[in-house]
């Protein structure tokens, strides 16, 4: 038994489809993992098996601390993985992929596996020992249970989120599924002037462009909703799905607009993810005890809170590590003179 590492560009059709089929089985699965997800030249999956069965599969990115300018100190980066829902298989990847990166001069490895239950619990052990550093306190989103019919659903929204959906509907907001990659465009125009508006990061327009083509040309994992007002584009949001769950993970208005669309988006969403057979609707990261902007918007559709273990660090080579620290804090250094 040992860990093979897969770059993305060889990867076979047999080979992701076998992926899908071990994704689909598993409770701590992220639309992140999927290998779709990630464009051809990007990604390297790490796969470990028994008695030929996928047991634990991680979709690995590698990522240059100290920029691309020093390509000779590198690290590795699963988003929202690695998946398995066995104690003792997550143990034995990881110590398996650790070996990887020794073995290959990379700096160290960063996981943010999303578990919960018992998983999570023996994961938080794994991560407790060794050369693990703890990254973020905790690591929390929120989920609806769709099994409710729809009549019970919505009447368990809070007020003002009902209000605002019965108020875009009067409006006559209409939502569609986007079709054609025109619409995908229009989609990216809206969320990067919102995102330069409100000062955020989206991600790399490139990697967007990939996911959304990809669920519109039929990988059957996800949609993204767009919503029209007199023929104008307004909002859309974006979500996929892996297993018996849907995440929402892209959401954008047009500043614009005067009408309040988000809520009536995610309802159609929440609608969308039943009729693909999903038992629950993740909200992609929920901030807990916020009052306010994204986890007010997301708190209003009910759902229950679920903790992950924190996002964890392994050390592999420790001064390697100190010279991309140095390396980032003297980039840095320009721009913290310029403030004071």
């Amino acid at each position: 038994m040992g860990l093979e590492f897969v770059d993305k560009r060889h990867l076979s059709l047999a080979l992701e489809n076998e992926i899908y089929e071990f994704l689909d089985r598993q409770d701590s699965s992220h639309p992140f993992q999927l290998p779709g997800w990630w464009p051809a030249d990007q990604g390297h999956c790490a796969i470990l098996r028994d008695r030929g069965r996928i047991v634990w599969f991680a979709m690995c990115g590698v990522s240059y601390p100290s920029s691309r300018v020093l390509r000779g100190i590198r690290a590795l980066t699963i988003s929202h993985g690695p998946v398995c829902d066995d104690a003792e298989w997550m143990a034995e990847g990881l110590h398996c992929l650790a070996d990887y990166c020794r073995s290959h001069s990379l700096a160290y490895l960063d996981v943010a596996a999303e578990c919960i239950g018992p998983a999570a619990e023996a994961l938080r052990c794994i991560l407790s020992r060794d050369s693990w550093q703890l990254l973020t306190p905790i690591q929390t989103s929120l989920r609806l249970d769709l099994r409710a019919d729809t009549d019970q659903m919505f009447g368990g929204f809070r007020k003002s989120t009902r209000y605002e959906i019965r108020r875009a509907e009067r409006e006559g907001v209409l939502s569609k599924l986007a079709a054609t990659e025109g619409e995908v465009e229009d989609f990216l125009g809206v969320l990067y002037r919102m995102a330069a508006h409100k000062r955020f990061s989206p991600g790399p327009p490139g990697h967007l462009r990939h996911v959304l083509k990809w669920l519109l040309h039929g990988s059957g994992r996800g949609t993204l909703l767009l919503a029209y007002h007199d023929e104008m584009l307004i909002g859309g949001t974006a979500v996929v799905r892996v297993r018996d769950r849907c995440w929402y993970v892209w959401g954008a208005r047009n500043e614009e607009a005067t009408l309040n669309v988000g809520h009536l988006l995610q309802w159609h969403g929440i609608q969308w993810a039943r009729t693909q057979g999903c038992t629950e609707y993740d909200f992609g990261g929920y901030r807990e005890g916020s009052d306010s902007g994204p986890a007010l918007f997301k708190k209003g559709f009910g759902g229950r809170v679920v903790h992950f273990p924190p996002a964890s660090r392994y050390i592999v080579d420790a001064s390697l590590c100190r010279i991309a620290n140095a390396i980032s804090a003297a980039r840095r250094l320009p721009a913290r003179l310029a403030a004071t």
